[in-house]
C-alpha cells in the first residue's frame, strides 16, 4: 500500500528545493534587454542554457538558477542574509 504524504511534508520539500537566486544574479547572463512597463529589464542570454540553444535565444532574468550558476558581484542588492 502506498504511503501518504502530508501537506506539511510537501510544503517543506518545496521550500528546500526552491532556488535562492535568479538568472539576474548570475555572472553568465549577458545582453540584458526587453524593457517591461515599469522600465526594468526582463530578458537576457546565457551560454550555458540548453533550452535557449546556448545563447541563441533570450530567456527571462527571473528564471531560477541553473547548475552553472556563479554569483555576480553585488547580486544580493544590499539585502542582508
Amino acid at each position: 500500500m502506498a504511503r501518504r504524504t502530508t501537506t506539511a511534508t510537501r510544503t517543506k520539500k518545496a521550500a528546500e528545493e526552491k532556488p535562492r537566486y535568479k538568472c539576474r544574479d548570475c555572472i553568465h547572463s549577458y545582453d540584458w534587454s526587453g524593457r517591461a512597463y515599469d522600465g526594468s529589464l526582463m530578458l537576457c542570454r546565457c551560454r550555458h542554457d540548453k533550452k535557449s540553444q546556448c545563447g541563441r535565444f533570450c530567456k527571462f532574468l527571473s528564471d531560477p538558477q541553473c547548475e552553472h550558476f556563479v554569483k555576480r558581484e553585488g547580486a544580493d542588492h544590499g539585502k542582508p542574509e
